[in-house]
């Protein structure tokens, strides 16, 4: 590698040749993008090449200062404001406004279908009071009159007790899309979390009654989309979903997806409780064998994935966001500390977090 002074010198060559050796505000941001941006691991590659790109546009075009070095600062505020964690907030808020399209596309479909049904009963009870007054003036005698009246009816509640078993599973669904995450199928979504979790709290603090929140992390899954592409990423989230759904049936808890790759499994456990069940669906993610599937056959390698889980039970006088970020703090501290632990929130007089 040649020495820093001889990368500096071509660097100041390259820039007078273009005009630009004397302009120090350009050069401190040729240096900032060359030599710090690609150290950066907040920002994606395809960023990194894009900010890089621009500033050698600039340096080729041999602009003055007036007109290049504006560009060059705007291009970096855009860039330094677009870190992966902005960008996966914004995924987060995309699939979010496509869960509610679906919700509403799936609402306008019902309430046509409720439109259509009505028009449906209407014709029917027509042609039931039709038939009622044709049986009654065909019929030989009374006895024929109520076994055509027998039939008829039969025939009427069956229809209406079809459409009402019809109703009844499209309301399921509405309620389903309608409480339940979009991708994690398994998992209630982030608007009926909050519900739920409002909910608890208050009852909890009322009833005496221990609740604990265990916030899930998957450590380096960035690495897995990047590795093996979003749709392996997207299964690998569907099978820890499973395993967290597993555990909250057994423990009387609630699933529940945070947001990207956080989960959430809230129990009425107090903090050492929740924090065993944290630690064996930690173990029993560790251990799993992950394998995609495709066509309905396993293919590719296994993948063995981790994860952090921050835990933190509820406390006097706090409220449902106090709750989750107790457990988003020790969350933080079980990643700081090495990945694929379980902390657990443990407020003393400096605040720190205890272990497991």
């Amino acid at each position: 590698m040649e020495p820093h002074g001889s990368e500096l010198e071509k660097l100041k060559s390259l820039l007078e040749q273009a005009g630009l050796g004397r302009d120090l505000d350009l050069l401190s941001a040729i240096l900032f993008v060359r030599n710090l941006v690609s150290q950066l691991s907040i920002y994606s590659d395809s960023d990194k090449s894009h900010i890089q790109g621009v500033v050698l546009r600039e340096i080729r075009q041999g602009n003055p200062h007036d007109t290049s070095f504006p560009h060059i600062l705007e291009e970096l505020e855009t860039f330094l404001t677009k870190t992966t964690h902005a960008q996966e907030l914004q995924d987060e808020l995309t699939r979010e406004k496509r869960s509610i399209e679906a919700m509403m596309e799936e609402m306008s479909t019902f309430f046509e279908t409720m439109r259509s049904s009505r028009d449906r009963q209407e014709k029917s009870l027509t042609k039931f009071n039709s038939a009622t007054v044709n049986a009654v003036r065909t019929a030989s005698s009374r006895k024929d009159i109520l076994q055509q009246m027998r039939g008829l009816l039969s025939e009427f509640v069956n229809e209406f007790r079809e459409e009402a078993r019809l109703w009844e599973a499209k309301a399921r669904a509405l309620e389903r899309t309608a409480h339940f995450d979009a991708l994690l199928s398994e998992l209630y979504n982030r608007r009926s979390l909050d519900d739920y979790l409002s909910e608890m709290v208050v009852t909890s603090h009322s009833r005496g009654i221990p609740f604990s929140l265990c916030m899930i992390d998957v450590d380096h899954f960035k690495r897995v989309n990047d590795t093996y592409g979003h749709q392996v990423g997207d299964d690998v989230l569907r099978a820890l979903a499973k395993m967290v759904k597993s555990h909250a049936v057994q423990n009387d808890g609630y699933a529940a997806r945070y947001g990207g790759e956080e989960l959430v499994l809230t129990l009425p456990q107090p903090q050492e409780r929740a924090a065993e069940v944290a630690e064996q669906l930690r173990r029993d993610v560790e251990d799993y064998e992950f394998q995609f599937r495709k066509g309905g056959k396993l293919v590719g390698d296994i993948i063995h994935f981790t994860i952090s889980i921050g835990v933190a039970g509820l406390r006097k006088g706090w409220d449902s966001t106090q709750l989750v970020g107790s457990a988003d703090k020790a969350l933080y501290q079980a990643k700081r500390s090495g990945r694929n632990l379980v902390a657990r929130h443990t407020e003393n007089a400096s605040s720190r977090v205890g272990w497991v």
